[in-house]
């Protein structure tokens, strides 16, 4: 699986943060309120320049400069992949079953394992839900049933340079020209 999952919380009163210490025991879970200090060390962030002026009423604002915290804290620990999901999306990714029927190894560690060194950046395509009733939903995978597909994936799950749940090297995260593709091209079908 993952070696460090952080979570960012802009309201302390949020449930989410007691569901989150709980499972905190396992040292692997880092919570993050974003409190003073967080928005202090926002300022450190190489698209602090670009998102300042819209941090307050923005929340992907926010979520771009939580990760760029989330992914020095990653290299920092020696963690060279991170991937950023919201709460409503899930990488699922295929597991490889041996002949008698055990996993073989960790599909996360087997996925990213076999990208090629060169490449620094992954986007997946993904099924974005769209809830059909109006209010909170607590539980997007029990309560939605109705997902807009990528019209590029024609079935299959691609990875390429597009918009959609994503993944840097840590290391590569404090790079301020994200508007350039890489130049590296790379996909798998995980369907």
């Amino acid at each position: 699986g993952f070696d460090a999952l952080f979570l960012f919380f802009d309201d302390p009163a949020d449930p989410g943060v007691a569901i989150a210490q709980a499972c905190q025991q396992e040292k692997k879970v880092h919570i993050q309120l974003v409190d003073d200090a967080t928005r202090a060390e926002w300022l450190s962030c190489s698209l602090w320049p670009q998102l300042k002026d819209t941090v307050e009423i923005n929340n992907m604002s926010r979520q771009q400069l939580n990760c760029e915290l989330a992914a020095r804290r990653a290299e920092a620990m020696g963690i060279e992949w991170i991937l950023h999901i919201d709460v409503d999306e899930l990488l699922d990714l295929p597991t490889a079953i041996s002949r008698t029927g055990h996993s073989t190894s960790s599909p996360v560690a087997r996925h990213f394992g076999c990208i090629p060194p060169e490449v620094q950046y992954l986007a997946y395509l993904n099924h974005e839900a769209v809830v059909e009733k109006v209010g909170e939903v607590e539980d997007y995978f029990e309560e939605v049933s109705l997902f807009r597909q990528p019209s590029r994936s024609a079935g299959r799950v691609w990875i390429f340079w597009c918009c959609g749940p994503s993944c840097n090297r840590a290391g590569g995260c404090r790079r301020a020209d994200r508007e350039t593709p890489p130049t590296t091209s790379w996909h798998e079908d995980v369907a």
